[in-house]
């Protein structure tokens, strides 16, 4: 022991006398207080929660909205195709909108971008513990 884990006669006096004390026993309405306050601190977790999933689901909708008008506009402009590409793709648009003629020709030329870039993608299923396979090259080239 040391020399600090010795109190004075006096202090050692005064600690027996607190602790001989009687404890205050707890008022009637303790419980259903602190039972009220902890639901209220949940209830409002929750909506804390639930309105960062819904940020976070609103943040992730913008984003993927932004990149497709951002491919949509790039698209309709001809960017990203040769000028064959966007001959064609023309051409297919005007058709389209003398099929369809409620379709704006913007509408129309932005519904032939959009099936031509579809036409160059293929769905593959990935399998657990397997590596995807290699797609074979659709450009023609």
């Amino acid at each position: 022991m040391s020399e600090w884990d010795v109190l004075p006669p006096d202090l050692a006096e005064l600690e027996r006398r607190l602790l001989a004390r009687p404890a205050a026993e707890p008022t009637f309405g303790l419980r259903s207080r602190v039972i009220e306050a902890v639901q209220g601190r949940l209830r409002q977790d929750h909506r804390a929660r639930a309105w960062q999933w819904a940020a976070a689901v609103l943040v992730a909708v913008m984003a993927g909205g932004n990149l497709v008008a951002a491919a949509g506009q790039a698209a309709v402009s001809g960017q990203g195709f040769s000028a064959g590409e966007v001959v064609e793709l023309r051409a297919a648009a005007e058709q389209l909108a003398a099929a369809v003629p409620e379709l704006s020709e913007h509408e129309a030329l932005r519904q032939v971008c959009l099936l031509h870039a579809g036409g160059r993608v293929r769905p593959v299923a990935v399998l657990p513990g397997r590596p995807p396979p290699v797609p074979p090259d659709v450009s023609g080239r």
